[in-house]
């Protein structure tokens, strides 16, 4: 079997956009609860205004000005609900795809093409984040839009006309999503570089000037926003392990820049961990293929990873799953031609071996994709529960709210009124799981709603079960319900 496919060049890239809109769709047509991640960065959304959005987000949030104001003109004009919500992540997981293809058609290479298209359209973390309530979709969209104006402008050989409109298309990305800084400043060292070296010094002036609006630009970004999110504390307490440490300074730190690299296969990569090392062979085999024969698009693509990783070790930006989904499409790209190359080389000694490697690497994502599409992710299934207490609670019963699901408790709150306005925060004890019976044990004597959702596993345990073996040992149980990530239960505490 040959892997020549260009008789299908008319129709199967727009057959594998299709399937990729389909994934899309049914992810967001499912209208899964919104997780605790979501809820936070929603309520801001919806209880401030276009003004208020200015200024630092509550619940340790983060996110673009552009992005805010999208998501609260959708919320304005459609209402506040889940589907208005998730509208512009869809839209720009939706329009990645066109956009990723666009791109890939500059390479002139047909099988990396599909390869590309193929892993592109089936990544389950694209699909996911395509309805998710984060700018992490908009930043894939944004950063391949300005892929493309690079790799355009340096087809035109730097034309003054390209280059304003990938330096002005940089200068407005900024305030949409944070990572297209990466792209855009890979983009203008390569640019700079062509320039010098041509001596196109009417183009060189330009790109000057852009750079100082821009630089200009990015200072008032940073003192309306980027400042608060770079020194907030909470923020970079939660990512601390994703920080990547360079250089390193012991053995230890050196095996986590290893795993760090290796762990991008898997998130965002959407490669299984059995398919890493593979992954792993056919990016530097992709990176060496494309050195070699465009090396200016090579750079393109890399320089951002490179610029991402410094950031990184600056303890500016984390290295690790969905913040870097705006980098899969050059993991993608990387991989594919490592692959194409690949399939060159082995077939020579046998076909069979060579088409059986490359569809090695698309079973994990097929299967999961395929999976997902008849039942679509889920993780947090709060909504269902609530709507279950709100049918069942009595006048007198208490809501205790554990601690990982308060923000997702609030979103909801007011959509089930005889859920009430008072309810019991619990406390985080991770360190110390004593603390949580000490937290329940003064509802003895009541009947109490407990609901749990986004469960925390330190060190290896469950805290809804440890939760639960407390209860069991104060209280008796009544009545329960669960859902995907999500539960109830009604105890009587007694005295």
């Amino acid at each position: 079997m040959e892997l020549n496919l260009k008789k299908y060049a008319r129709f199967l890239p727009v057959i594998l956009i299709l399937l990729g809109i389909i994934l899309r769709v049914a992810q967001y047509l499912y209208n899964r609860s919104l997780t605790e991640g979501e809820a936070p960065l929603a309520m801001n959304i919806i209880m401030r205004s276009y003004f208020d959005l200015l200024r630092p987000l509550d619940y340790v949030q983060s996110a673009p000005i552009g992005f805010l104001f999208i998501e609260k003109f959708f919320v304005n004009i459609l209402g506040n609900n889940e589907y208005t919500l998730r509208l512009f992540p869809l839209l720009s997981g939706i329009l990645a795809s066109f956009f990723f293809y666009q791109v890939l058609k500059h390479l002139n290479d047909f099988r990396i093409c599909i390869l590309a298209l193929s892993f592109f359209v089936i990544n389950d973390h694209l699909i996911y984040f395509s309805s998710e309530v984060k700018p992490y979709s908009s930043d894939v969209l944004f950063g391949l839009l300005l892929f493309l104006l690079a790799i355009k402008t340096l087809r035109s050989n730097s034309e003054c006309r390209d280059i304003i409109v990938l330096g002005i298309t940089g200068i407005i990305t900024t305030w949409f999503s944070f990572p297209s800084l990466f792209i855009f400043i890979g983009s203008g060292l390569i640019l700079i570089y062509r320039t010098v070296k041509s001596r196109n010094y009417r183009a060189l002036v330009i790109i000057i000037i852009l750079t100082l609006v821009w630089a200009s630009n990015l200072l008032l970004n940073y003192l309306m926003c980027l400042r608060y999110y770079t020194t907030q504390r909470e923020l970079l307490d939660f990512w601390h392990s994703a920080f990547i440490p360079l250089p390193p300074k012991s053995l230890k730190e050196f095996y986590q820049i290893i795993y760090a690299f290796l762990r991008i296969f898997k998130n965002p990569g959407g490669f299984s961990i059995y398919e890493i090392l593979l992954a792993a062979l056919s990016f530097f085999i992709g990176v060496a293929s494309l050195w070699n024969n465009k090396r200016e698009y090579c750079f393109i693509f890399l320089i951002p990873l490179f610029i991402t990783i410094l950031a990184s070790s600056f303890r500016l930006y984390p290295f690790e799953g969905r913040v870097l989904l705006f980098i899969n499409a050059s993991i993608i790209l990387f991989v594919s031609a490592g692959l194409s190359r690949l399939y060159e080389i082995l077939k020579k000694e046998s076909k069979i071996i060579a088409i059986l490697v490359v569809l090695l690497l698309f079973l994990h994502p097929l299967t999961i994709s395929g999976f997902h599409l008849i039942k679509p992710r889920a993780p947090e299934e709060l909504r269902p529960v609530l709507e279950y207490v709100n049918k069942n609670k009595r006048g007198d019963d208490i809501i205790y709210v554990y601690y990982g699901a308060v923000n997702a408790y609030k979103y909801y709150q007011k959509k089930f009124p005889r859920l009430g306005d008072d309810y019991i925060p619990g406390i985080e004890s991770r360190d110390d799981w004593t603390g949580y019976y000490r937290d329940i044990e003064r509802l003895k004597g009541k009947r109490v709603w407990f609901l749990f959702s986004h469960i925390a596993t330190h060190l290896g345990a469950n805290e809804e079960k440890i939760f639960l073996s407390y209860l069991n040992i104060l209280g008796t149980k009544i009545d329960s319900f669960s859902a995907s990530g999500a539960s109830a239960y009604l105890y009587y505490l007694n005295r």
